[in-house]
């Protein structure tokens, strides 16, 4: 797992975390797109890793839980927040961490983990290949959150995540893109990012680019996930991590609801329609509603699978 870096290749490691300076932002807010302010979240220091989870990292996850690994009852909090209980939610408690009844989610054998994540499309293969630094897609989010817990983590909250998109809310912060400098340039193009252009039919920012037919798979050349790191660092965030926008989506630890204000280290754990994510993919699919900027958030069921469908881990500082 050391040969990570820019150009999607070098001799980084692929588990390198970054240090993101805590700080109070608007969420969802990039002064472009969206305008609203009425959302603000203060975040304390953490580190959110410079790389999306890779399919070789996601390997090693597989066979532990193969093994008979399972995260403990309660895991996966951040414990460095509020005494230990974490992060606080947005209905008066503290985050809950790893639910045992989970557990019983994991496909239990090696092949069954290949049928359930090898969708067509995907980055995963039953043995190793040419595929190890891509990000491992296909990932639900009991998967995202169990491997972030074994790798010594915790999923990101929501806002976490779009703070550090963002690049905080400073001077610089507030972004459109991770790039974004000024933070409203809405410059977005292959050497930035690996995503498709614009579905027809769909409404796409101004001057972004859009497929000639409903069907048309996308506008990077690639047509798939790259390697981790390949749009760097010119696609960086402000703190350093690749891939924020574009390759693969990710998931976050929220449920998605309508934003609960005030959010000092919150996290939603109401159960909705579905757990959030952000980052905008490589499909058509995942970039058609302007999911490349970072403010967008939406949601899916925490069990689906997809093949632009993935995670990033965060940890203590």
């Amino acid at each position: 797992m050391t040969n990570c870096g820019s150009d999607g290749k070098g001799t980084e490691s692929c588990c390198t975390s970054l240090p993101v300076a805590g700080g109070t932002f608007y969420r969802s807010y990039d002064g472009v797109s969206y305008t609203d302010k009425s959302h603000p979240s203060t975040v304390s220091d953490f580190r959110l890793d410079k790389y999306e989870i890779t399919v070789g990292r996601f390997r090693q996850f597989v066979s532990a839980i193969v093994a008979g690994w399972r995260p403990p009852a309660g895991s996966g909090k951040h414990t460095y927040l509020n005494g230990g209980k974490g992060l606080s939610t947005t209905q008066n408690g503290y985050e809950t961490g790893w639910d045992a009844s989970w557990n019983s989610l994991f496909p239990k054998t090696l092949a069954d983990w290949t049928s359930q994540i090898i969708v067509y499309g995907g980055t995963w293969t039953s043995s190793p290949g040419a595929n190890e630094n891509k990000p491992i897609s296909n990932q639900s989010w009991y998967d995202a959150y169990a491997f972030c817990i074994w790798d010594g983590g915790f999923l990101p909250s929501e806002a976490e995540w779009n703070y550090a998109a963002a690049g905080g809310g400073g001077p610089t912060g507030q972004r459109v893109f991770p790039w974004s400098n000024p933070p409203t340039s809405t410059t977005e193009d292959c050497a930035h990012a690996n995503y498709a252009h614009y579905l027809a039919g769909t409404t796409a920012p101004p001057g972004s680019p859009v497929c000639a037919s409903a069907d048309c798979n996308g506008g990077c050349l690639t047509e798939v996930p790259n390697n981790v790191g390949s749009e760097s660092p010119l696609g960086d965030g402000a703190y350093g991590q690749t891939d924020l926008s574009g390759n693969i989506q990710e998931w976050v630890l929220d449920f998605y609801a309508p934003y609960v204000t005030p959010c000092v280290d919150c996290v939603n754990l109401a159960a909705a329609s579905g757990r959030a994510f952000h980052g905008g993919g490589w499909s058509a699919d995942s970039t058609r509603d302007g999911n490349q900027r970072i403010s967008y958030r939406w949601n899916f069921a925490p069990t689906s699978r997809f093949n632009d469908m993935g995670a990033r881990c965060a940890r203590a500082l």
